[in-house]
């Protein structure tokens, strides 16, 4: 993978954010990027909502206060290459959504940003980290035990 070649040679800044002020002014950029890589699998992104967006705002802000707040954000040739949003409460990360450019897609930006969060979560003294609900192939590279979750829903009858 060259991007990861590269990186191991300096060429990715990777940057840490865990302030509402350095990744407030990055939200558009992440909103786009999700937009556009879920529209290219012809799915809706959430981000086309207005609440939705707000809501992602306002738990930056309040996690940022609370220093829950996770952000990491790989810069590559002066661009960003990917952004991903988690949460750190105790010793366990809580891994939300990741964006990139689907220009790179081909680089597997995903797979250099999963590996720079989790060494970040590492040094931090994570003990467990948490990819969220989803049973997406990545998410299984890593881990040495899965948890399942059962989902229950209660419906009224039609009338």
């Amino acid at each position: 993978r060259r991007v990861l070649f590269r990186s191991q040679r300096g060429g990715i800044r990777v940057q840490p954010l865990t302030t509402a002020a350095e990744v407030l002014p990055l939200l558009p950029e992440f909103f786009a990027m999700h937009v556009a890589r879920w529209e290219s699998k012809g799915i809706e992104s959430g981000y086309l909502r207005p609440e939705v967006r707000t809501f992602l705002e306002r738990w930056v802000e309040v996690s940022a206060a609370h220093g829950w707040l996770r952000a990491l954000r790989l810069e590559w040739e002066g661009r960003t290459l990917a952004m991903e949003f988690s949460w750190e409460y105790e010793t366990r990360q809580y891994c939300g959504q990741w964006a990139f450019p689907l220009a790179d897609a081909r680089r597997s930006p995903g797979q250099v940003l999963l590996r720079h969060s989790v060494l970040q979560a590492l040094e931090r003294g994570v003990t467990i980290y948490d990819q969220g609900l989803g049973d997406q192939e990545y998410k299984f590279h890593l881990p040495n035990r899965t948890v399942t979750c059962t989902t229950w829903g209660l419906f009224p009858r039609e009338a």
